[in-house]
């Protein structure tokens, strides 16, 4: 980040950061253009910048709801424990019961009662690709079980390849023997 000090009495600066994007800021009354110092009570990475640049310890610029102190403060008071249900004192007020539109009858996910709008609507059909065929259309569930086997062991096949010992040389399978002896439970080997 780029730092150009412009009062260092009344503590100004114009930090221009790596998008190019030029905040203002001001150390004494801890105020930067992005907000965030603001919102979050905790420096920017803009104000971060200028108390680097003019040797300030950032901690001045954290509110007092982030310190160790406040944390402590806030647990300070002692908790009681919650005693078992059976030791709890009879309770003899009104009873809420929710309303029936809100009860839950049955299993399952409760079906929606948002209104849909054309945003909801899709402009064109999303087409599908198979992954075994690399075809549109429809997907690898849509072949049977059969043919999904055969091209499973077809693509299984013309990847692997294998070697005898004493072969120097690396063979495929024959595809189509290969297939009718898997339908058959026969072995078969190279060609």
């Amino acid at each position: 980040m780029e730092i150009v000090l412009y009062d260092h009495v009344k503590g100004l600066f114009h930090v221009k950061s790596k998008s190019g994007r030029t905040h203002r800021l001001n150390l004494h009354e801890k105020i930067c253009t992005c907000g965030k110092t603001l919102t979050y009570g905790f420096p920017c990475s803009h104000i971060i910048a200028a108390c680097q640049h003019r040797y300030v310890h950032f901690r001045l610029f954290v509110e007092g709801y982030y310190t160790t102190k406040s944390y402590y403060d806030t647990w300070e008071t002692l908790f009681h424990p919650i005693f078992n249900e059976d030791e709890w004192p009879l309770y003899d007020g009104t009873v809420i019961v929710p309303p029936e539109s809100m009860q839950r009858f049955g299993s399952g996910r409760p079906k929606s009662t948002r209104l849909h709008n054309e945003m909801d609507d899709t402009e064109g059909k999303t087409l599908i690709t198979c992954g075994l065929s690399k075809q549109l259309g429809h997907n690898w569930r849509s072949f049977g079980p059969i043919i999904y086997d055969l091209v499973l062991l077809a693509a299984f096949t013309t990847r692997m390849q294998l070697k005898a010992k004493g072969e120097g040389k690396f063979h495929s399978f024959h595809l189509v023997a290969t297939i009718v002896s898997y339908l058959t439970k026969a072995p078969t080997g190279p060609h």
